[in-house]
């Protein structure tokens, strides 16, 4: 088994909110965000190829768009493989998957969504989710990442009552101990 490790990220995010303003669920017609996202993994336990770890992360919309602005913290877990030796790229890439659980705001911009005789400003939900992704290493402890997330937000907006954002996440992970012996 290998010692603890921690792992810090950030992101930069295109999100889909999947809240439109014509009140069908359409990404084409959606609204959309540009956000960033900060989080950290704490290496649990290891298994043969595969690491265990627990993941906290935030998202904050830096541009949210005309319909609605989407802001969440999501904690959960990640599992993760080796780096793939095979692939013919000297075994730096590691791919992921996480699933995770958390709170969040949309947040509409003036003067508000209306549903019937409701003028929404914000709307809070428990959100699940998960997505994939995978880390290359570059440089020493410095990897890029790439990911994938979907969510589930419950909010009165849509006539489904539940949206289901996609984001697509690059930005860069920096690993503490990496280059220092077993992990």
């Amino acid at each position: 088994m290998r010692r603890r490790a921690l792992t810090v990220f950030g992101l930069g995010n295109g999100t889909w909110t999947d809240v439109t303003a014509g009140q069908t669920n359409s990404y084409a017609n959606g609204g959309k965000n540009l956000a960033i996202t900060a989080g950290a993994d704490l290496g649990l336990a290891a298994f043969n190829r595969y690491s265990l770890a627990a993941e906290l992360r935030g998202t904050y919309p830096v541009r949210g768009g005309r319909i609605d602005a989407q802001k969440s913290i999501n904690i959960g877990a990640r599992i993760s493989r080796e780096p793939l030796g095979s692939m013919g790229i000297g075994g730096r890439l590691r791919p992921y998957a996480d699933i995770l659980v958390g709170r969040g705001a949309m947040t509409y911009p003036d003067p508000g969504y209306q549903v019937g005789t409701f003028v929404y400003k914000q709307t809070a939900s428990w959100i699940f989710g998960g997505g994939a992704g995978a880390e290359f290493d570059v440089v020493g402890p410095f990897s890029a990442k790439a990911e994938v997330q979907i969510q589930h937000w419950r909010t009165p907006v849509v006539t489904s009552n539940s949206a289901l954002p996609i984001q697509l996440g690059v930005g860069v992970a920096y690993r503490f101990g990496a280059g220092a012996g077993p992990r």
